[in-house]
């Protein structure tokens, strides 16, 4: 071998070597680098663990704020309105003339207990209830099992309040958390779907049915996409394929749970079926829905459209209530919706409505004596500027000085107003 090629060779071999030790540094960087990143990843899914505590310690902290406050802002109410009806009392003593009567009591009206005493039950009640809706609603999401007999206790007490005083109930059905939409929705359902079977004459054993059909009836939601159930803007034709599918899956849900009533389950597959067949999951029409099915369906409807959503604003009720009048004839069952209209009243409470002197109130209570003369709370004054709150029974004369009628229904979103916050 020449010098020549003793060179080439050895300069091939130290090149080998520089490669070979190049190759291992290389190798041992990216050793170092995937421990870096394991550890990174450790710290990453620590940190990510240590945020998901304190957001759920936050909202902890959150819901006890919410709470104290709805105390405080009930226990207001409620002082508010005692002063007035003691005032009411005054008045007609003063003028040495008994309070009017537009007939006589019955047993239930001897019965019902003034709205603001029964509120501040009823809110407690509600409490419970939406823990109750978080916890279950939560193990669906996480594929675990929940007790659908521990609803039958919220149940009993929304129906126990509504025989007190259904317009208790149905504020608190106004003074929702938009946030906790999810939670709410179920329970507003529960809550008014009582009120329309009470209003029909149902027993308290179908009333109980009621509640938890109205409290289970969008559990099959639980399992839709955040994405799709959230999005801001319109559904796509899959994602609304995709939405359409809640029911089904809801009753696929209630009815592996042990013992869950079949007509609870029912229930959630037929919420969204219509009078004239053009519903979904099944396309039932008339009597093939079941009357549990109906009321529930005719109840989910107003309290979506009343409600705020991420994509939507709310509606009036009463405007909400006209047109569910208008579909009447397709949509639901014969006279389902009248029934609806009067177990509310003409003016739901929780309506904004303009005044005949041009001042503005929130209703408050409803008058089945005088539909349309419930109680309202003034709240603003001809120029939509804040007033002194002042609540006034229009079908009292000795409320009503001024001898006022509801003249508009407004709707409170177009002036920015926030109806939850001025009921209170």
């Amino acid at each position: 071998m020449s010098h020549q090629d003793r060179d080439t060779s050895s300069r091939q071999q130290l090149e080998q070597e520089a490669r070979e030790r190049f190759e291992q540094r290389r190798r041992a960087k990216l050793a170092v680098d995937a421990l870096d990143d394991r550890k990174g990843d450790r710290k990453a899914h620590l940190d990510e663990a240590q945020l998901s505590r304190d957001i759920r310690a936050e909202a902890a902290r959150e819901r006890e704020r919410e709470a104290r406050h709805r105390s405080e802002e009930m226990a207001r109410l409620r002082t508010q309105m005692r002063e007035q009806r003691a005032a009411e009392k005054d008045e007609y003593l003063q003028a040495g003339v008994p309070e009017p009567r537009t007939r006589k009591l019955s047993v239930s009206d001897k019965e019902r207990v003034p709205l603001e005493e029964e509120i501040v039950r009823a809110d407690k009640i509600y409490g419970q209830a939406v823990d109750y809706a978080r916890g279950f609603l939560d193990d669906v999401r996480s594929g675990r099992a929940f007790d659908h007999r521990a609803s039958e206790p919220v149940v009993d007490g929304f129906i126990d309040s509504v025989f007190r005083n259904e317009s208790a109930a149905s504020a608190l059905c106004k003074l929702r958390n938009y946030d906790e939409y999810t939670y709410t929705h179920s329970i507003n359902v529960a809550v008014l779907s009582i009120i329309l079977g009470k209003h029909i004459g149902l027993d308290r054993d179908k009333l109980r049915l009621l509640g938890m059909a109205g409290m289970f009836h969008d559990v099959g939601k639980a399992v839709i996409p955040e994405s799709i159930l959230n999005k801001p803007g319109k559904l796509s034709d899959r994602e609304m394929d995709v939405m359409r599918t809640h029911p089904r899956e809801g009753f696929d849900i209630l009815s592996k749970q042990p013992d869950m009533p079949p007509l609870v389950a029912r229930a959630a597959l037929e919420h969204h079926e219509r009078f004239d067949g053009n519903g979904y999951p099944q396309k039932l029409k008339g009597e093939g829905i079941s009357l549990i099915s109906r009321i529930v369906g005719v109840v989910d409807v107003y309290d979506a459209l009343t409600s705020k959503r991420v994509y939507k604003a709310p509606l009036p009720p009463g405007k909400v209530l006209g047109m569910m009048y208008q579909w009447r004839l397709s949509d639901f069952h014969p006279n389902i919706v009248e029934h609806f209209i009067k177990s509310l009243g003409i003016y739901p409470v929780g309506s904004f409505v303009r005044l005949s002197d041009g001042e503005f109130a929130i209703v408050m209570d409803h008058n089945p004596n005088a539909p349309l003369r419930p109680t309202v709370k003034i709240v603003y004054d001809y120029r939509m500027r804040p007033r002194p709150f002042r609540l006034v029974n229009l079908a009292n004369p000795a409320s009503n000085r001024k001898a006022l009628l509801i003249s508009d229904i407004v709707n409170a979103r177009d002036h920015n107003i926030d109806v939850a916050k001025l009921m209170c």
